[in-house]
């Protein structure tokens, strides 16, 4: 029996795009051992952009290998920019070798600060070396405090290598301390090494202790790394389930700064 070169999914995209009457060569080419370039997935982010008349072409680029230059969760991004008619060239960007700057996390927040009119210089800055400065889930927490009008300076400065000193987690402590009108400089501190004295978990106790009005010059029992091990907080606005996946392989990252946190929210003890 013949083995079929397109799979149930991808011969489904390809039936409703004939149903729409769209030009589905382009999303079946095959690469030179035969097998389709894009995947299902792929294939319908293309074929939604071909309904709304959209330019493709800005997010199904191959690169030298004839491999898609984008994955799927950032073709929707670049696909949800073009039918809003944005910019999608700011954060679009490719390196010298043909791959994206920006994943689909960052790609998204900084679609939504241009959608919402935001300074995205705040946080889609590049490093020497072309890299992001922040990962996707600071990107938000700046984000988020640039659309509550608050002072984000307060939570992005880098450290003396251009990394940022604060991670999300710390980021999301200080911004709604920020919104809060609370004296963040309790917990903001930083060791004669430029780094952050309180973990996020221990900034949430202060915070939450400043809030209350509690004496925090008293003996007080923060809570320690260590009881982190078992739990993750995330960001304040990111919902989406993707960002799980991405947490995962960030995993393997040994920049603790560049590490992509996890969306699902559980509480510090």
């Amino acid at each position: 029996m013949k083995k079929k070169i397109f799979n149930r999914d991808q011969m489904e995209q390809i039936c409703l795009g004939l149903e729409h009457g769209l030009d589905i060569s382009k999303y079946t080419q095959l690469n030179h051992k035969g097998h389709p370039i894009f995947d299902s997935f792929q294939m319908n982010e293309i074929r939604e952009g071909l309904e709304h008349g959209l330019d493709v072409t800005q997010y199904t680029q191959l690169d030298l290998k004839g491999h898609p230059i984008y994955d799927w969760w950032q073709m929707e991004e670049i696909h949800k920019g073009l039918k809003k008619g944005l910019d999608v060239s700011i954060y679009a960007k490719q390196n010298n070798f043909n791959r994206p700057i920006f994943d689909w996390l960052q790609m998204e927040q900084i679609r939504i600060g241009i959608e919402q009119d935001l300074d995205i210089s705040q946080y889609n800055k590049l490093d020497p070396q072309g890299h992001p400065i922040f990962v996707g889930s600071q990107m938000s927490e700046i984000r988020y405090g640039l659309k509550q009008g608050l002072d984000v300076s307060k939570y992005t400065q880098l450290d003396s290598q251009g990394h940022p000193i604060f991670d999300s987690f710390q980021m999301g402590e200080i911004r709604k301390g920020l919104k809060q009108g609370l004296d963040i400089s309790q917990y903001t501190q930083l060791d004669p090494n430029g780094h952050p004295i309180y973990d996020f978990c221990q900034m949430e106790q202060i915070r939450e202790g400043i809030k209350q009005g509690l004496d925090l010059s008293k003996p007080t029992q923060l809570v320690s790394k260590s009881s982190l091990s078992d739990f993750d907080k995330t960001p304040t606005d990111l919902k989406d389930s993707k960002v799980i996946n991405e947490y995962n392989k960030s995993h393997s990252q040994p920049n603790q700064n560049k590490t992509l946190e996890s969306k699902n929210i559980n509480r510090c003890i």
